[in-house]
């Protein structure tokens, strides 16, 4: 399960250009986006890429199989008989089923309107929203690569209390899995047709986002009453026992989308629909930790910006260039090139579940833009409520990315049994009938573990320290320009996790708003 935890709700103030106030009619959103193909092989003097990314295999009780794409990995976890872990996919025109829900204690005026500010929020124009609507964030940020679509079907009326719902089920999660089986089966009982949101014609909806129409809860993120992404099970009391069943869904409240003057605000499903893609929240989910490795700075983070390279890596929008030797590389801003460069711990494995330095070159503009029109509040280690900024400088992001597989322990506690690379792993795996392949380490890190713990992936700070340790945001200062260098000045003794040494230093040689140069030297 994903959830944003409490303390990193973004807030507060708004700076709508040139208008305040939006007519409440819903205006889908033209899917206009179509640049062109983001992954190219090349093989030049000290780089190459690929276009399409190597086959990945692992162990399975059932013999051996491959990665080949984010959603074999996800599955691994499936259980047939269960619960079936399924991510939508990233690609193409993919349909999204929003279902409003109110309960017997919920506040039913102004439904109408409550689902126009809803159908602006998932499939509208930006115009609509005070940032971007779901389809549109993700065809911009996928290149056009990724459509989403769908519908939001009219207010359904559960039987019960939203107060009750947790008594009567025992969790909080029992309760929404059983709220989205319920919807679906009613949905059926109606003769509603699912087909278009079954694209893969497995027999299991892609994607569910069900918001109810009752308010979060502001002290309690481990509640029914928050935002966060789930999988359902089969046969569950009575419910969700014939095609399609309802798999993956995304849960969150009716007030995390209004704003005022009929503007829609999308930022929190944003972030769930990154989960139902299969991504992994990038903040640390541990309450009392305060170390957060990627600085605020994500949407899979803070529910802010464009998704970062090694997300749109996972969900196979964009491939790097791997540097092979010394020489010059340039990369253009990400938003708009999807350029990266990658530096490998020791031999890349060809895929993103690897060790390697990430390089993307960061700019205000595109998906990040308009987020500098807010003020955002963050809780730091003293518990003191601060305000910061996204970030407003051209510069370089530089992230180290441990996001090699690992297998773990399935039915019960999913405990971590070796990585997928260790060559003992056939020995170790016979002590268990039931295991699944996942990522070996999150970003989810407790204060007396940040020294000696890889995280998944955190961002390196071009003045070598390392203040997200302490919880404190990413700023502008934090970015590589013109003439900081890397294994030189800073980050001298810098060894990956796998204890391979840095093979290359390098350099921000040149630099300017429309590119970056980056020299690169045999360490």
């Amino acid at each position: 399960m994903n959830k944003k935890i409490l303390n990193f709700v973004f807030i507060f103030a708004l700076l709508l250009t040139g208008c305040s106030y939006t007519s409440l009619e819903f205006e889908p959103y033209t899917y206009d986006v179509n640049y062109s193909n983001m992954k190219k092989e090349r093989i030049e003097d000290n780089y190459y890429s690929l276009d399409e990314y190597k086959s990945l295999k692992y162990l399975s009780p059932s013999g051996e199989k491959l990665i080949e794409s984010y959603r074999d990995l996800y599955s691994s976890k499936s259980d047939k008989d269960t619960r079936e872990f399924l991510n939508m996919s990233s690609h193409g025109e993919q349909y999204l089923l929003v279902i409003p829900v109110s309960f017997l204690d919920s506040n039913k005026n102004d439904q109408d309107k409550k689902k126009i500010i809803i159908q602006n929020a998932f499939f509208g124009q930006s115009s609509k929203t005070i940032y971007e609507s779901v389809a549109s964030y993700y065809d911009k940020s996928s290149y056009g690569d990724l459509k989403i679509k769908g519908e939001v079907v009219d207010f359904i009326d559960f039987p019960s209390k939203a107060s009750e719902l947790e008594s009567t089920y025992g969790s909080y999660t029992r309760a929404s899995r059983y709220v989205v089986a319920w919807l679906i089966d009613y949905l059926k009982e109606q003769n509603f047709d699912f087909s278009k949101y079954d694209n893969d014609k497995d027999g299991y909806i892609d994607g569910v986002y069900v918001i109810y129409d009752y308010p979060y809860s502001e002290k309690n993120a481990n509640s029914l009453f928050w935002a966060y992404t789930d999988q359902t099970q089969k046969n569950l009391s009575g419910l969700n026992s014939t095609k399609p069943y309802a798999s993956s869904y995304s849960w969150s409240s009716y007030d995390f989308i209004k704003y005022n003057n009929n503007f829609a605000n999308s930022h929190t499903l944003i972030h769930e629909v990154g989960h139902l893609f299969g991504l992994s929240d990038y903040y640390n989910t541990i309450p009392s930790a305060f170390y957060q490795p990627t600085g605020y700075m994500d949407m899979m983070d803070f529910n802010v910006g464009d998704h970062s390279g090694f997300s749109k890596m996972i969900l196979d929008w964009v491939t790097p260039k791997v540097v092979t030797g010394e020489g010059d590389i340039t990369l253009s801003p990400f938003y708009n090139s999807g350029e990266l460069i990658l530096i490998p711990a020791g031999e890349w494995n060809g895929t993103p579940y690897d060790e390697y330095l990430l390089l993307e070159y960061f700019a205000p503009q595109g998906l990040n833009e308009k987020e500098q029109a807010f003020t955002f509040t963050y809780v730091d280690k003293n518990g003191d409520e601060k305000d910061f900024s996204y970030l407003s400088y051209y510069g370089i992001k530089v992230y180290h990315v441990d996001a090699r597989l690992a297998y773990f322990e399935r039915k019960t506690s999913s405990y971590y049994i070796c990585l997928l690379e260790d060559e003992n792993a056939i020995e170790k795996l016979k002590d268990y009938t039931s295991y699944c392949v996942n990522f070996a380490f999150s970003n989810s890190v407790d204060n007396f573990q940040i020294n000696n713990k890889p995280t998944l992936l955190h961002l390196l700070q071009s003045s070598g320290e390392n203040t997200f340790m302490e919880g404190e945001p990413m700023k502008n200062e934090d970015l590589w320009i013109l003439g900081d260098t890397f294994g030189v000045d800073t980050f001298t003794d810098f060894t990956f996790n796998n204890n391979e040494k840095l093979p290359f230093t390098f350099e921000i040689s040149k630099f300017n708003t429309n590119q970056a140069t980056i020299t690169f030297k045999i360490n």
